[in-house]
């Protein structure tokens, strides 16, 4: 796994051309992947206000160099796929090409995460919505998907092709408690299910829920009348 973080200020590891060389196959066969659009607490310095510009630039890159990696990729199948920006609106574009790229190429983990470090954990009454939705491609080609996680990334009912999918996360989106049990009454192969800071889950009945599933989790979020 080759994680590319946008919101290092240090670009020289790019500087000599055996590195890049080796940088180069190495970006380009790998079959998984993580392109990670945020600024991480170490870095919490060049992420004051004052830096805006900077962080425009450093956005620039970032979606240039995804762009460039698309375009170049020579790997058959891809394994794992994630995508992690905040403000998704901002590159629309480069994200459905992402995903659809990924979903082309059959990945088998496909993490997409659109939420904000900034946005309050603790407080189960933050809501927000969903930044971005996935794609019809996604229901059409998720024969391969064992693996899916969604943060701030909303979704439909057209579950049926998603014949593989085991492990399923969502996290800072609204979800339906109708919308659960159609999920896994139609994806029968689900072991297990994470539920991370959502809201409106009226009528959480663990037992009416499960069904097959092996794991279930939930963790900071809104449920009303509760039974397990």
């Amino acid at each position: 796994m080759c994680p590319i973080l946008c919101g290092t200020p240090t670009l020289y590891f790019f500087n000599s051309h055996n590195t890049r060389s080796k940088f180069h196959y190495l970006v380009f066969n790998l079959p998984t992947f993580q392109f990670l659009s945020i600024f991480t607490p170490m870095f919490q310095q060049f992420v004051d206000s004052t830096f805006d510009e900077f962080k425009e630039v450093q956005r620039e890159l970032f979606i240039n160099f995804i762009t460039n990696w698309i375009a170049h990729f020579t790997n058959r199948n891809i394994n794992k796929f994630s995508l992690m920006v905040t403000n998704p609106i901002t590159c629309w574009d480069t994200v459905e090409r992402c995903v659809a790229f990924a979903t082309q190429h059959g990945v088998k983990d496909l993490v997409l995460d659109f939420s904000d470090p900034k946005w309050d954990t603790n407080n189960i009454y933050d809501d927000h919505d969903a930044l971005f939705h996935l794609t019809t491609l996604v229901y059409q080609l998720g024969s391969s998907i064992e693996s899916l996680k969604l943060y701030s990334c909303g979704f439909g009912y057209k579950f049926e092709n998603f014949s593989a999918l085991k492990d399923v996360s969502l996290g800072w989106i609204e979800v339906h408690i109708n919308t659960l049990k159609t999920f896994l009454s139609t994806c029968k192969t689900m072991e297990s299910l994470s539920l991370e800071r959502c809201w409106n889950l009226v009528h959480f009945d663990s037992e009416d829920i499960q069904l097959g599933l092996q794991r279930l989790v939930l963790n900071k979020c809104d449920t009303q009348c509760i039974k397990s």
